[in-house]
């Protein structure tokens, strides 16, 4: 009795500390003989892959890759730290040490120095396909599956299996708690989950109706929604999101349908957006389970609201600035330099306090958002939060002094930068010269000049008439380069007018009118491997032209895509990551069927199909 007990309260103070499980926000304990204790799931990990030896603070040597038999089969039969009962994690507990508010690699480097931003392997198989296994990627953190007979990297770790109802693969219903009132409360996080995607109705039984879809940016809005009696319903973190996938599940949706009845196996969005980069964001796929961080904030996504119980976090703390002055705000801890920095992610529960900084000729006038008044900000990090500084302009007591700073000083032909001045004190007027800033007034330019250009500007206020400064707009030169791979198995997003050549890996060729646009054309050459392009979901082919070992493809926004040895890749159409939807592979020559072409036996090329809308429904021919 006495033990059911101290496991019962470990477990409930693993559920108080864990705002940072998937986040490794807490703090990891470092020990003396290379491994590394995570206080909040009381797992104990080795702190270098296996490969590399601890020499210091760094970890040296190469490290070693495993299929996910052979990685499987080092469980108890390695002895390190005087310790022999190291196992393979599964997909839950590897996700617990992924630091989303970093990247490349996507991990606390101080508790596990030298990460590879790679491929590590968890002990979990796939449930609806018996030659997947589950990985984590921790370039960015993702969690995906792969081929069994892949090699990759591999972490061991100990310990923890107390804590098994919250870090356990499946989600069992006794693990919910029905409120009668269409939410449920889950035991082990404590969280209370509509049961119903956001658009559906709860009957007393069942989910009636179709889930809505909203944008990143549109989801964050129903935070506030009332439901239930209650009005504290958010978006959930992506941590929060992971722990309802149920990883033992064969079949779509792999979230225990019994209690969240009707829901669709797609994308849902997260309340996380992504670190590497502002027009991404965090989601699940509900059709698979995969976590992503690199669905465009743009994309439609389902969404389930959550409140209460101990937050996952981190949460986004975005500071603005109003008024006619001039200023920064810092935070402490470090995070936020508003200037050019003006949001972060915080651990939930932490204590952020904010410095609102004038500059010269300028007076701060007061707080709003998250904080009021004229002294000192303090917020508290239960969930995205914002704030606002205001400025105001002091009566002038000298000429402005001003600089000019270009967006991109080196544009492409066609494209455009933004000229912006900075004066101090604050200019009331500008007076501008060059191109088509001249005669321009305010504080902000925008150019597409057709050459080099200079521009200037010259701020005025009641003191007098200062300085003029100066920037140049040029015109880049249509340079390409050579990207080359590695010997893993890479991922390529191609942009601009670049050569692919890959490397000994399986590659995967993403090809996106969001990261090929202009006057570009993108040259794919990979001779090794076992290759894959990819054309995603929703984007138009307007013409295409095939030979007999080589492809041409032009996009609706102008970029050409051409590929080399054209018979010895897959070719994928219609994936869409954020939507759960993978794509049959396609041979070169059924490839071509579908865009309504054939291979030529000749020299003359074959034209496809005008317009081709790319879909994830194309049929094998």
């Amino acid at each position: 009795m006495k033990n059911c007990a101290i496991t019962f309260l470990r477990l409930m103070m693993l559920v108080m500390t864990l705002v940072a499980m998937g986040g490794a926000q807490a703090a990891l304990t470092i020990n003396s003989d290379g491994t590394v204790t995570d206080p909040t799931t009381g797992l104990t990990w080795m702190r270098c892959a296996m490969g590399q030896i601890l020499n210091g603070s760094t970890c040296t040597g190469t490290v070693a890759t495993y299929t996910f038999d052979q990685a499987n089969a080092l469980t108890g039969t390695v002895t390190f730290a005087g310790q022999s009962d190291w196992r393979m994690p599964n997909i839950r507990e590897l996700q617990t040490i992924v630091d989303r508010s970093v990247y490349g690699p996507a991990i606390d480097s101080s508790a596990f120095p030298d990460t590879p931003g790679s491929y590590f392997w968890s002990g979990s198989p796939y449930a609806d396909y018996s030659d997947y296994a589950w990985l984590v990627y921790f370039g960015y953190g993702y969690a995906y599956y792969s081929y069994r007979s892949d090699a990759f990297a591999v972490r061991l770790v100990r310990g923890g299996q107390s804590f098994a109802p919250l870090l356990g693969i499946t989600r069992p219903t006794s693990d919910y708690v029905d409120n009668g009132n269409g939410t449920v409360m889950h035991t082990p996080t404590k969280l209370t989950w509509k049961r119903c995607a956001q658009g559906q109705t709860w009957t007393g039984s069942t989910c009636n109706g179709t889930a809505s879809t909203f944008t990143f940016d549109q989801a964050q809005t129903l935070a506030g929604t009332t439901f239930a009696g209650q009005n504290d319903w958010r978006v959930p973190t992506e941590d929060e999101l992971v722990s309802l996938v149920d990883y033992s599940i064969a079949s779509t949706p792999v979230i225990n349908s019994s209690v969240f009845p009707e829901t669709p196996a797609s994308g849902f969005w997260s309340g996380s957006p992504s670190a590497s980069y502002s027009g991404f964001a965090w989601s699940v796929s509900f059709g698979n389970g995969s976590a992503y961080g690199n669905g465009y904030r743009s994309s439609n996504g389902a969404v389930r609201l959550v409140r209460g119980g101990q937050s996952l976090g981190p949460f986004v703390l975005t500071v603005s600035k109003s008024g006619a002055g001039v200023g920064t705000i810092n935070s402490s801890p470090a995070g936020i330099s508003c200037g050019s920095t003006c949001s972060a992610s915080f651990a939930s529960g932490a204590g952020v306090a904010l410095t609102a900084t004038p500059a010269t000729g300028s007076t701060f006038t007061g707080w709003s958002g998250a904080c009021t008044g004229t002294g000192g900000c303090s917020v508290s990090m239960t969930a995205a939060q914002s704030v606002t500084a205001t400025f105001t302009q002091s009566v002038a007591t000298a000429a402005p002094i001003c600089t000019l700073s270009a967006s991109t000083s080196t544009i492409n032909p066609g494209s455009s930068s933004t000229l912006t001045a900075t004066c101090n004190p604050a200019a009331a007027s500008h007076v501008w010269t060059g191109g088509t800033c001249a005669g321009t007034t305010g504080t902000a330019c925008t150019v597409t000049p057709s050459a080099a250009t200079s521009y200037t500007v010259t701020g005025v206020n009641t003191s007098g008439t200062g300085n003029t400064a100066s920037a140049v707009v040029r015109i880049a030169s249509n340079a390409s380069s050579t990207v080359p791979g590695t010997q893993d198995n890479d991922f390529f997003l191609p942009s601009g007018n670049n050569s692919y050549y890959g490397g000994a890996g399986n590659d995967t060729y993403i090809i996106s009118p969001y990261t090929l646009s202009g006057a570009v054309t993108v040259k794919i050459i990979d001779t090794e491997g076992s290759d894959v392009i990819q054309f995603v979901s929703g984007m138009t082919i307007v013409s295409s032209s095939f030979f007999m070992d080589a492809a041409q493809f032009m996009l609706s926004n102008g970029a050409i895509v051409q590929v080399l040895g054209a018979s010895r890749f897959i070719y994928q159409l219609g994936v869409n990551i954020l939507a759960g939807e993978t794509a049959s592979n396609l041979s070169y020559a059924q490839f071509a069927a579908t865009l309504g072409a054939s291979i030529p036996t000749g020299s003359t090329p074959v034209s496809g199909t005008a317009n081709f809308v790319v879909t994830n429904s194309a049929v094998l021919p």
